[in-house]
């Protein structure tokens, strides 16, 4: 057990351009939101369709990586790890948010097969 590891890995397209976060120095940091489909066969036997969002975040020259190539509908692959945020609203409600700090991105996907 002690081989594991915060891992994951995700195929999908892009929701929107990647876009970039501003920060002081000479750090890098890029955005963007990944739709996720799947599908699978209901009790019913008819077949469902879901689609799962997932916020990727890229630092200093995945986010070069990520700028040059990302547009909306962009089909890729990713592999990073999970990082939970928690925070409060205006309202003091606590909130938490995931997302995906990528280590390895792919621009395999060469059709948006979402139509298919």
């Amino acid at each position: 057990m002690s081989n594991l590891k915060n891992s994951v890995r995700l195929t999908g397209y892009a929701g929107s351009d990647a876009i970039q976060v501003e920060l002081g120095g000479h750090k890098r940091l890029a955005r963007v939101n990944m739709a996720v489909n799947e599908q699978f066969r209901g009790r019913d036997g008819l077949i469902n369709r879901q689609t799962q969002w997932f916020q990727l975040v890229f630092w200093d020259g995945k986010a070069e990586q990520a700028l040059l190539s990302i547009r909306k509908g962009t089909g890729f692959s990713v592999e990073g790890r999970l990082v939970n945020h928690h925070y409060k609203t205006k309202d003091g409600q606590e909130k938490l948010s995931t997302e995906v700090v990528v280590n390895e991105i792919t621009m395999e996907l060469q059709e948006d097969t979402r139509r298919q």
